[in-house]
């Protein structure tokens, strides 16, 4: 549930071989983070449901188009919902299918791309602050 009082921050996927989804979707599910801040995972929702299902949570992957959409939609959320993943898609869909644990440059370039929005949304605040997970 979007809170207007607690800052925006930009989770960037990280490279998506690597365990950055696995550490977003069990993070967002505990709810550890929805106590501190308003989370907004830049990445491709396709990724991070692969991760929702391999770590056996009960989480929704909600895709969004903006920032604005995110809040929007975040804020008509109630505190008794099940936990809600926001996911600004980010990077081409070619990257996909990058998710098995060895190099793929369509990872390298989805984190990068990643990397590059959140940086311009923080730049115009949109954003409050940057983390990404690993990159490599």
């Amino acid at each position: 549930m979007y809170d207007p009082n607690k800052p925006c921050i930009a989770i960037t996927i990280g490279d998506p071989t690597g365990v950055g989804p696995e550490v977003i979707v069990k993070s967002i599910a505990g709810g550890l983070l929805d106590a501190h801040c308003n989370p907004l995972v830049l990445g491709r929702p396709a990724i991070l449901k692969q991760a929702v299902v391999a770590s056996s949570l009960d989480l929704a992957v909600i895709e969004v188009a903006s920032v604005d959409q995110w809040r929007n939609q975040s804020s008509q959320r109630t505190s008794k919902e099940a936990p809600s993943l926001y996911c600004l898609t980010t990077g081409d869909a070619e990257a996909d299918g990058a998710t098995k644990p060895i190099v793929d440059k369509r990872g390298g370039q989805l984190a990068y791309d990643c990397l590059v929005r959140a940086t311009e949304l923080a730049t115009h605040g949109e954003v409050d602050a940057i983390v990404t997970c690993p990159l490599h």
